[in-house]
């Protein structure tokens, strides 16, 4: 069965996306080609947002966010809360990997999470998506 879900822009996934998307790119505004890695975590009350730049300007993410809800619900703008974790002037090395997976059966799926969690002692973290068809 598949499901298809519909988001108001300003709740659930999309506004995490909308935020992530804006960080970035003030981020290179400021300091373009910037290696940025965000992650925006919605907690109803508040946000977390996450993660690393090469960038060495740090920014004040509420205001950020104040300014884009603030277009569109002037009372929602004002109890926005962020609890920003990102790490700045941080220098990425990043390492090419290409997975190539193949097979037939259909409960798989053990050895495809042992694989993912195999690189963590190397510090390598991903996810993969399987899509069942």
């Amino acid at each position: 069965m598949n499901v298809t879900k519909y988001y108001n822009f300003l709740d659930g996934e999309n506004l995490c996306n909308i935020f992530a998307s804006l960080i970035v790119n003030k981020i290179n505004e400021s300091f373009p080609n910037a290696n940025t890695e965000i992650s925006v975590i919605n907690v109803r009350n508040f946000f977390i947002i996450k993660g690393k730049t090469s960038s060495d300007k740090p920014l004040l993410i509420a205001d950020i966010f104040q300014e884009f809800v603030s277009e569109y619900d002037q009372e929602l703008s004002k109890t926005i809360r962020v609890i920003d974790v990102i790490n700045y002037n941080v220098d990425f090395k990043y390492e090419s990997m290409v997975v190539d997976y193949y097979s037939n059966k259909k409960n798989d799926d053990f050895s495809i999470q042992s694989f993912v969690n195999s690189f963590v002692k190397e510090n390598k973290y991903f996810n993969i998506k399987k899509n069942n068809i």
